[in-house]
């Protein structure tokens, strides 16, 4: 970031949580005034932040009290997901993963995966399948149990084995701890650092406190642990540590009747909580809430459409809250309006005299208004019944032209289909004519050609023969020889130059060219567009 107005600014906007929890952004570029589209600088975001500076301060005093700020914090898109969702995120250390159910689930599909993959698609999805069924048939989920109670058994022995490592130190030369890449054993960690191997979220710290020994684990791994220590109780080579020495977990303690395979109800109890039965419950918990907020009929203001109302205008016919109620009806034109409770609100009313006391109707025998009643009504019935009979010969007219739409176009796709064929047909002959004079032109081409080379490399042999021949005269020295053929070599090399001034030499070469006559060819496609245009025609249906 720069300090001056037009200075360099990397991102657009800023965005960050306040102390309050509000999200709020902060453009880093003028919108509009005569410094539109350019960058802010430093200055003017302190003013839109609400810092105060020094007078004269300088480019790296502005950086450091800039640091300090909340818009100035490197926040991740899942802390900020987790702020928005009022959601605590812990980021565990890595030896974290080598006791959690789900890594150890990961781990060994992987390693399944990677021993028998050939590198295809096909087999990777086959072998993510057969993972899963071999971490079932394997039992993997048994060791993965018994792991995280040893490591569990392990890390309440730390202080033991700390005074142990302690004196072993005193008596020998200090060694530095053994290391495998980035990870430790369980008993090269301080006793400090065994509370930040399981955090727990916010939500549980009442239930369960900062004891490691509480962990919330799934039920199954529970019983796994309860029966291990059971066998290890009643077996003849059970553990000999006293029973105040062995560590309390989550499963609760045990005593002595814990051999005869009854579990009792204070175990139970202090079993942790199972993550999946909370949801579930908290789930149908929200879903009676809604039902009986349904039930209750709660409505909001159609005015404000922010509270709950809970007045009703028959003239108005809307509903108010308490402010909207009395703010509107305030105007003299709506102050003659009367309202009521929605409690009160009456599901029917006088459609004659609606606002008004009742007045005095004229009375009628029943006998003669329900006669009226009843030819008022057979008179509907008749209008109804042909009215129902004009309906049904329209929808027999509709279903009818609904066929003859489908029979006509089903016959002009035919057509279309015919026309389209036969025209690629004719193209498809055109171009089997054009394909075989190509063929047969070549084939005449390279003959010819062929030929040409032909007697081309025969001359060429025949000058070599003679360069030999002369050649080993030459080398000979033979002088009688010499003079005896110097007439058959001088008019065999004549004979040659003859020949060679009578080849062409000429490198133009001939080639088809398909000329395809560009007004020919657009008089084609006008014509093309120009076929088969549809048409509407009107069909009488009686």
């Amino acid at each position: 970031f720069g300090k001056n107005i037009g200075s360099r600014c990397p991102v657009e906007t800023i965005e960050y949580v306040d102390e309050n929890g509000a999200t709020k952004v902060i453009d880093c570029y003028f919108k509009h005034g005569a410094n539109k589209d350019k960058s802010k600088g430093l200055l003017e975001l302190y003013k839109d932040l609400g810092v105060k500076l020094p007078a004269k301060v300088k480019l790296d005093k502005i950086l450091e009290i800039l640091s300090k700020h909340r818009a100035f914090h490197n926040v991740t898109k899942l802390e900020m997901l987790a702020i928005k969702y009022n959601v605590k995120i812990i980021y565990c250390p890595k030896y974290h993963c080598e006791l959690n159910a789900i890594e150890g689930l990961w781990c060994n599909q992987k390693a399944f995966i990677r021993s028998r993959t050939d590198q295809s698609f096909e087999k990777m999805i086959k072998l993510i399948s057969d993972s899963r069924t071999h971490f079932v048939e394997r039992k993997i989920a048994l060791k993965l149990f018994r792991r995280f109670w040893r490591s569990i058994e392990a890390y309440s022995q730390a202080p033991v084995l700390l005074a142990r490592r302690q004196q072993q130190q005193q008596e020998v030369l200090p060694k530095a701890p053994p290391r495998y890449g980035r990870q430790r054993r369980p008993a090269d960690f301080a006793p400090s650092e065994i509370s930040e191997l399981y955090l727990m979220p916010t939500a549980w710290q009442p239930r369960y406190g900062s004891d490691f020994s509480t962990i919330p684990c799934l039920s199954r791994s529970v019983s796994f642990h309860m029966n291990d220590r059971r066998e290890q109780e009643s077996s003849p080579q059970g553990i000999s540590t006293e029973r105040s020495q062995i560590p309390k977990t989550a499963c609760g303690s045990y005593n002595n009747n814990a051999n005869t395979g009854v579990i009792r109800e204070s175990d139970v109890i202090g079993l942790p909580l199972n993550r999946a039965v909370k949801d579930m419950v908290e789930l149908f918990s929200k879903m009676n809430m809604s039902s009986t907020a349904r039930g209750q009929q709660q409505v909001s203001c159609d005015n404000c459409s922010d509270k709950t109302a809970l007045h009703w205008c028959e003239k108005c016919v809307k509903h108010y809250c308490s402010l909207c109620v009395r703010e509107v009806h305030l105007l003299k034109v709506f102050q003659s309006h009367v309202s009521v409770p929605i409690a009160e609100k009456s599901s029917s009313f006088c459609t004659v005299h609606p606002d008004e006391k009742i007045k005095e109707h004229e009375f009628v025998r029943v006998q003669e208004a329900a006669t009226e009643a009843k030819a008022l009504m057979e008179r509907k019935l008749r209008e109804m019944r042909t009215m129902k009979q004009d309906l049904q010969h329209l929808n027999r007219i509709s279903e009818e032209k609904v066929k003859v739409q489908q029979k006509e176009n089903e016959n002009t796709r035919n057509a279309i289909e015919h026309t389209i064929s036969r025209m690629q047909t004719l193209l498809d002959m055109r171009k089997q004519v054009l394909i075989k004079q190509i063929d047969d032109d070549e084939r005449a081409e390279i003959s010819a050609l062929q030929n040409q080379n032909q007697y081309i490399r025969n001359k060429m042999n025949s000058v070599d023969l003679i360069n030999h021949c002369t050649r080993e005269l030459v080398e000979r020295n033979n002088n009688i020889h010499i003079l005896k053929v110097k007439d058959d070599l001088l008019n065999s090399y004549k004979m040659l130059r003859r020949e060679y001034k009578s080849l062409n030499f000429d490198s133009n070469t001939t080639t088809l060219q398909f000329n395809s006559a560009p007004a020919t060819l657009a008089q084609f496609e006008q014509d093309i567009s120009k076929l088969g245009v549809l048409q509407w025609k009107s069909t009488s249906i009686c």
